[in-house]
């Protein structure tokens, strides 16, 4: 257990640094020499867990993907399950940050959509949607939540929390945009 314990310091030695890297530069540009530097740990300890900087933040990538993959998807609360990706993201802020103005945060975010594509094709079928009709709600619907997620994440929550945001989205989902406007 000592050596787990180990482990798991030295993998989060190595992503604050990477973190922190990111901040100043392009990860193409981040050298093992520096990262390892920076989080006081060998080269060679580097290479045991990975093959490249790069290498490390995919694996940080992959984990906010796990951890969102996890989440239980009942559209029966529909506001829950968006609470919970909203939470989850927000968990991971800083990695969002860093990504913004990178081509990969446009990448992260189809990714995003992807998770849940399938509850959600699954939850306009029962409400009558097919084809091509289907294709268009399902595109609209999840490149919106995922993009209006993304602006709220690294906009700092925009004041909102997590359940007032999950409340806001619902509504864009299930009422649309039309609901934030008046007649006169």
């Amino acid at each position: 257990m000592k050596q787990d314990r180990r482990v798991r310091y030295t993998k989060r030695a190595l992503k604050e640094s990477l973190m922190e890297l990111l901040h100043e530069k392009a990860i193409e540009k981040i050298t093992v020499k520096e990262l390892c530097e920076r989080a006081d740990v060998n080269r060679s300890t580097f290479y045991v867990y990975y093959g490249s900087p790069k290498e490390l933040l995919d694996s940080i990538i992959d984990e906010m993907y796990a951890e969102l993959e996890a989440k239980p998807r009942d559209f029966e609360s529909l506001h829950e399950f968006l609470k919970g990706v909203c939470e989850s993201l927000m968990a991971y802020r800083e990695l969002m940050l860093v990504m913004l103005g990178s081509s990969d945060l446009i990448g992260m975010l189809f990714r995003l959509v992807g998770i849940w594509e399938e509850q959600y094709r699954a939850a306009m079928r029962e409400a009558g949607l097919e084809g091509e009709r289907c294709e268009l709600v399902y595109n609209y619907i999840s490149a919106g939540t995922c993009f209006a997620i993304g602006t709220w994440v690294t906009g700092g929550g925009m004041g909102l929390t997590a359940d007032e945001m999950a409340d806001e989205l619902e509504r864009l989902i299930l009422r649309g945009i039309g609901s934030y406007f008046t007649e006169n």
